[in-house]
């Protein structure tokens, strides 16, 4: 997350937002989060929609042989077509459709259209209409239908404007007037229904970003920022997964701060901590490709992990690391060298081993290298 990622600029602030990165990422969870209420919302309306078809075709029977107009074919084609993306909506989703909600707006809208033509078209046939039915529709864009607040209230605004219109249309000057009550039961319950939704989505942020939160303060080391020792290992044995999928090569090497308790002892923790934020940021920069991996997964240890290198391309980030430690320079008194350095183990994957396997063997190589001398890279035997 780059900068603050979520927002409020106060307690009263009535616009919670994102930076574009997480805004993005929120669009992706609310879509996963909302798929089954969008489904038994999805659902419902099929349901309702086909007891309004019935109710239509009963309705059109009773009518005189020869009162058939160009109104009922109408009806019965916006039910016809309303009721075929209802469908489609409950078949994607359960199909697992990435981006539904752009499907959801179509329909929507086709359902805002046809609900207000078939209530002002039945007036005009003189038969019953269920008006509510236009205010349910402009109330139902904030359901948890996979809609952000700001697209929900630009639909139900588009469905509110396009009922009122479709009825100034429709209708006669005779028939308009009765329609007064509707146009202000809509637009009293659009705010009403527009606040629910608000306070929704604003609740849904919020729980969003804690989640991400405690994610990522469950996978990251909180004093040097890199990945923890359960991060590093889920996304290692991934990527050992993948090289042996794939034949590729793969080096794991173990850092180790040289003679760090007697830093810590003759410095104290705090200058310790420093220390290791330092050393951290040199291992960070020297393996920046995007599959190589690095962590602190010990006190004063640390992993890296280079996708596709030999030992003699792994040779320059890793002897990058004791070069870099070197010139930072920071005093150690109690050092035979006067100054911090790391000691360094690597072994090459075999191919086959598990990552248990593999971290034994670049362990012994850091042993090896702690023990002929320190500030060395050693590898492992293959």
């Amino acid at each position: 997350m780059n900068g603050a990622p979520f927002s409020f600029g106060g307690e009263e602030d009535l616009e919670p937002s994102f930076d574009a990165e997480t805004e993005q990422e929120f669009r992706g969870t609310l879509l996963r989060d909302q798929r089954n209420s969008t489904l038994i919302c999805a659902a419902s309306a099929i349901a309702i929609w086909s007891c309004f078809a019935v109710f239509d075709i009963v309705r059109v029977l009773g009518l005189p042989p020869g009162d058939w107009r160009l109104e009922v074919a109408m009806l019965f084609i916006s039910r016809a077509i309303v009721l075929g993306g209802l469908v489609a909506v409950a078949i994607e989703v359960r199909r697992g459709f990435v981006r539904y909600d752009r499907l959801v707006v179509v329909i929507y809208l086709l359902l805002g259209l046809a609900v207000s033509l078939t209530a002002n078209m039945a007036k005009t046939m003189g038969t019953f209409a269920v008006d509510s039915a236009q205010v349910a529709v402009v109330m139902a864009a904030f359901l948890p239908i996979g809609l952000r607040f700001r697209q929900a209230l630009f639909l139900a605004v588009a469905v509110a404007v396009m009922s009122i219109v479709t009825t100034i249309l429709v209708l006669s000057p005779a028939l308009l007037h009765e329609s007064l009550q509707l146009f202000l039961t809509i637009l009293v319950a659009l705010p009403l229904a527009a606040m629910g939704g608000y306070l929704r989505e604003r609740s849904e942020r919020k729980q969003f970003l804690l989640r991400k939160l405690l994610a990522t303060q469950a996978s990251i080391d909180p004093l040097t920022g890199l990945p923890n020792r359960r991060a590093f290992r889920w996304r290692v044995e991934s990527g050992l997964r993948h090289c042996a999928r794939e034949q590729r090569p793969a080096i794991l090497a173990v850092v180790d701060v040289d003679h760090f308790k007697l830093f810590n002892d003759h410095y104290g923790h705090a200058g310790g901590d420093v220390a290791l934020q330092k050393v951290a940021d040199v291992i960070r920069h020297s393996a920046r490709r995007p599959l190589d991996i690095t962590a602190r997964v010990g006190g004063e240890e640390f992993c890296i992990f280079l996708f596709d290198v030999d030992v003699t391309r792994a040779k320059v980030p890793l002897e990058g690391i004791l070069n870099g430690v070197r010139e930072l320079a920071l005093t150690h008194d109690t050092a035979p060298r006067g100054i911090m350095t790391v000691s360094m183990g690597a072994a090459v994957f075999d191919g086959t081993e598990s990552l248990d396997t593999l971290y034994r063997r670049a362990d012994d190589a850091l042993y090896h290298s702690k023990t002929t001398g320190r500030d060395s890279l050693y590898f492992a035997e293959q």
